[in-house]
């Protein structure tokens, strides 16, 4: 177990004693797991660097706790990464922020109150971590799975092959990131171009890779990720980031069961996250969709109750993140069960709690705006949606994102028709139209 010792201070969290969170939480979650659980900095003598490394790279699991950004867990989770093939896996308490480069690689969130640890936090911790930390054990490092060959024996002469790739990616990142700030007629050509220039009949780099699928998703269709990703490597084809990529593809070409089922193999493999169980929501939020045109009003129902309960499971793993709980309020209100109005304003507040952190802290992405834009509709207020439209036409989103916060803003004006006033609900339809209109331009 890699993790601080002693008493540390958190930000915004006050006082942590890992010592007792080791000893009530972790300690007997990793017995119950079979596993002889020994802490990294437990019995070190003199020799504690050999010690260190020996533990680190002879162990059958290394559980890394990155709750507090402790350079020494960060450490020696490098070198468990660069040592065996498998068995690391990654931990925090689901408010924590991992610094910039884990925060890239998948970790489990666990619930950690303020305060004193009792027994029943303890135990909700061991809850929260138990079959996740069991089916991640096995998960290859990120070194292994992404750099070709690892580990390398390189001649120094190599060092030219070395400086000629990373010249060769520093010029393909110019090239994919000036299509995003290009004129809307000339991102389409560029993306073939960039395609066509980087094709995958050529040996390329998952970071490469995983750009053009984006690229491809993002300018040209689904269907073109899709070919994409159809041709890829078995190797490359498994990676979480691909398979992610390719639900929200499958899903948005209509092959709704399929996605469903690949996000769902890839949750009982990987664990879930808030990312996997938005994708999952926005699936089922298709199905529901699809059900109300044709009139199937059962797998309507059904599509909305499994919308709803993923992203509630998404939107409670991490309240920073804002997908899950931004898609909840009018949901909600569409099912209109007893405890749903209540359940709908808990997850709005959630929603603008999560984006106000985001643009606080320098963490959004391009979803930001347009997340606000929707809580703006959700709580009829005109003047913030106002506000917000000129933000998301400046944000420049692809077609898709626009199209998806266009269906979500009809929801939620269709399901205020009799709470609004006659101004505000005037407004807010003007900015639909004003969102309607771009649409059809960018297309």
């Amino acid at each position: 177990m890699v993790m601080p010792f002693g008493k540390k201070v958190v930000p915004d969290r006050g006082e942590i004693d890992f010592d007792v969170l080791w000893k009530r939480a972790f300690e007997p979650l990793l017995h119950d797991l079979d596993y002889d659980p020994i802490r990294a900095d437990a019995d070190l003598g003199a020799s504690i660097i050999a010690d260190m490394l020996i533990r680190l790279t002879a162990s059958d699991l290394v559980v890394a706790d990155l709750t507090h950004g402790n350079p020494n867990v960060y450490y020696e989770v490098g070198i468990r990464h660069a040592a065996p093939k498998p068995g690391c896996v990654l931990i925090a308490a689901e408010w924590a922020t991992p610094l910039f480069d884990l925060q890239q690689i998948r970790r489990i969130p666990y619930p950690l109150p303020a305060g004193e640890l009792t027994n029943d936090a303890a135990d909700a911790i061991q809850q929260a971590l138990r079959e996740p930390v069991r089916s991640a054990a096995a998960a290859e490092s990120p070194v292994y799975k992404l750099v070709p060959n690892y580990p390398l024996d390189l001649p120094q002469t190599d060092s030219q092959k070395f400086h000629a790739f990373v010249a060769h990616l520093t010029e393909f990142q110019a090239a994919a990131a000036a299509i995003s700030v290009a004129p809307a007629a000339e991102r389409r050509p560029m993306a073939e171009k960039l395609l066509r220039d980087y094709p995958l009949t050529k040996p390329q780099s998952p970071a490469v890779i995983l750009e053009l699928i984006r690229v491809a998703r993002d300018q040209l269709s689904f269907d073109a990720a899709l070919e994409l990703i159809k041709d890829l490597p078995a190797g490359l084809a498994s990676l979480p980031a691909v398979l992610e990529m390719e639900a929200l593809a499958l899903g948005k070409c209509g092959r709704i069961p399929e996605a469903i089922a690949k996000i769902e193999q890839l949750i009982k493999l990987q664990g879930p996250d808030p990312e996997r169980l938005g994708l999952l929501g926005g699936r089922y939020k298709d199905m529901w969709r699809a059900a109300i045109e044709a009139g199937n009003g059962l797998e309507a129902r059904r599509g909305l109750g499994k919308a709803i309960d993923s992203y509630t499971r998404g939107m409670w793993l991490n309240l920073n993140e804002y997908y899950c709980a931004s898609n909840l309020p009018r949901l909600m209100r569409s099912r209109g069960g007893p405890d749903d109005e209540g359940m709908a304003l808990q997850a709005a507040d959630i929603t603008r709690n999560a984006c106000e952190r985001a643009r606080k802290t320098g963490k959004h992405d391009d979803w930001l705006n347009a997340t606000l834009l929707g809580a703006a509709f959700d709580a009829g207020d005109a003047d913030q949606a106002e506000t917000l439209l000129g933000l998301v036409i400046e944000d420049g989103p692809a077609q898709w994102k626009v199209s998806s916060t266009l269906n979500d803003l009809r929801v939620s004006l269709a399901g205020q028709a009799d709470s609004l006033t006659p101004e505000n609900k005037v407004r807010l339809t003007a900015v639909l139209h004003d969102l309607e209109e771009l649409s059809a331009h960018e297309s």
